[in-house]
């Protein structure tokens, strides 16, 4: 979860990631197959689980954020883009498709530079957070507090 800026500028709203404890979600966390759980989130919107980006779209979509400050705060700012272009109501702004790929205007090194050392620090946070959930459900199973274990990873 996180705060963002709301449209105007005088506030922040919650963006709330929610993930509920079902058998199937019980099941991949046991076994350590975390990487199933975003995609299981995405299809299970009817229980009421949401990830993160999808929290960002219904904020955007309901006037209460900007198109900059969701893709800034989210976690695949392409898919993000996507579903803002093909399911809101407001759609996407003029000229907010990301990069342009086309023949006339290519990114410059440096956007590509950019663009390239985000995905990489999202993936590495990404790969910190899994790698401390693996750890402290193995302090876990020892029997060890992990308040008081300072092997954290990051």
């Amino acid at each position: 979860q996180r705060l963002v800026r709301t449209e105007d500028g005088k506030g922040r709203k919650a963006a709330i990631e929610i993930l509920l404890n079902t058998p199937t979600i019980a099941e991949r966390i046991f076994k350590g197959q975390f990487g199933d759980i975003k995609t299981i989130m995405e299809r299970s919107r009817e229980l009421g689980m949401r990830t993160f980006d999808w929290a960002l779209f219904e904020l955007y979509n309901d006037g209460f954020i900007s198109y900059e400050e969701a893709i800034r705060n989210a976690d695949s700012a392409n898919e993000l883009r996507l579903a803002m272009k093909l399911k809101s109501k407001r759609g996407e702004p003029a000229g907010a498709g990301g990069p342009e790929l086309s023949f006339d205007k290519e990114p410059t090194a440096e956007e590509l530079e950019a663009i390239r050392a985000e995905e990489q620090r999202k993936q590495a946070e990404r790969k910190r957070e899994l790698e401390n959930a693996e750890l402290e459900r193995r302090l876990k199973e020892k029997g060890i507090d992990s308040r008081f274990a300072d092997s954290k990873i990051g």
